[in-house]
């Protein structure tokens, strides 16, 4: 009935990505309520409510879609800074004064403007050519624009700070963590029926939603609490199999037990996956 249209939020310090809210969009005409864009969503329901302890600094991470000055101005409000990528229509102004399209702007630049930067991000080290100016930005103020490519032939992207004070590299691994999201819909969906849910009313889809993430969040705890320094960090998928597989290894070792009958050769993990079960 409502579809999966939902403004999702997810949490990340020191390389740890956590789920935090999933609040679900109603189109204007199918609204049984105030209608609000997904932009208001974001900031009065996820961003503007969030405890953050002393010491601890936020940064907001969006892609292009969600630019809008007066989300910028209304989180840089509550002492948050921006990190975002940005369109190539919109406006800056340089030291000169002249406010022109980012697509104009870049022309000024030549091929031996650009730095090579170098970051490593979700285990990848990438290589890009960028330059980086500070600019003012229409309602907003002063930002970092990133200029960057992948190789000199290829047309720029453009990313925004509103911290200054941050580097190109630390900018660009910044917004590169933020495909984390995409990760994390697309194992919530396999592993954890984010999208299988067969409800009708608004509440409790999203309560749904918030359960599927509280299991996400336990199950994150528990691989934070026993951690396998001798292999990568795992994704939720594969916290989510090895939990099964011990589930049936359990309920199979209960099975033999109470009809007190021997496990086999090759150990009952063995024996499950030639039942055909996949673990």
């Amino acid at each position: 009935m409502w579809g999966n249209n939902f403004v999702t939020s997810v949490l990340q310090s020191n390389g740890v990505f956590i789920p935090h809210k999933a609040k679900m969009y109603v189109k204007k005409d199918e609204a049984d309520e105030d209608f609000r864009t997904k932009i208001q969503i974001a900031f009065e329901d996820i961003i503007e409510p969030l405890g953050v302890p002393d010491g601890v600094e936020l940064m907001i991470v969006f892609d292009s879609w969600w630019f809008s000055s007066h989300f910028i101005t209304d989180c840089h409000e509550l002492d948050y800074h921006v990190t975002c990528q940005l369109k190539s229509d919109k406006l800056v102004v340089p030291d000169d004064g002249t406010a022109l399209q980012v697509t104009d702007y870049v022309k000024k630049f030549n091929t031996d403007d650009y730095e090579i930067t170098r970051i490593e991000v979700r285990g990848k080290k990438k290589r890009y050519l960028t330059v980086e100016r500070i600019v003012k930005l229409d309602k907003i103020g002063d930002v970092k624009l990133i200029i960057s490519k992948r190789r000199r032939d290829t047309d720029p992207r453009y990313y925004i700070s509103t911290n200054i004070n941050l580097t190109g590299a630390e900018i660009l691994s910044i917004y590169e963590d933020r495909w984390n999201i995409e990760t994390a819909h697309r194992e919530a969906n396999q592993k954890l029926g984010f999208k299988d849910y067969q409800l009708r009313s608004k509440k409790a889809i999203e309560r749904f939603i918030q359960l599927v993430f509280s299991i996400w969040t336990g199950l994150l705890i528990l691989e934070l609490n026993n951690p396998d320094e001798s292999r990568k960090p795992k994704t939720i998928g594969e916290m989510v199999d090895e939990i099964r597989a011990e589930g049936l290894v359990e309920l199979v070792k209960n099975i033999l037990e109470y009809f007190n009958l021997p496990i086999p050769d090759g150990g009952l993990l063995h024996l499950i996956r030639e039942m055909g079960i996949k673990t």
